[in-house]
């Protein structure tokens, strides 16, 4: 079972996203991740709030035991 959360957000903000996704992190030296690439927007313009989070904020994990109902 998957769960994930869906996020739209502006152009701008967005296309930084993407850029930083085609970079490498200097502090690792590999590409940055999706979820650091957030962190880095949120930084880069702390106007971007919950939409910069690298946890979902609206969605909750399914339960993942088998016993419970």
């Amino acid at each position: 079972m998957m769960n994930f959360e869906v996020r739209a957000m502006p152009q701008d903000l967005f296309d930084h996203y993407i850029g930083l996704r085609t970079q490498r992190n200097p502090q690792t030296g590999v590409p940055y991740t999706a979820a650091e690439a957030l962190i880095q927007t949120g930084q880069d313009d702390p106007a971007c709030g919950d939409l910069c989070t690298p946890q979902a904020v609206t969605t909750q994990p399914f339960p993942t035991s088998r016993t419970q109902n």
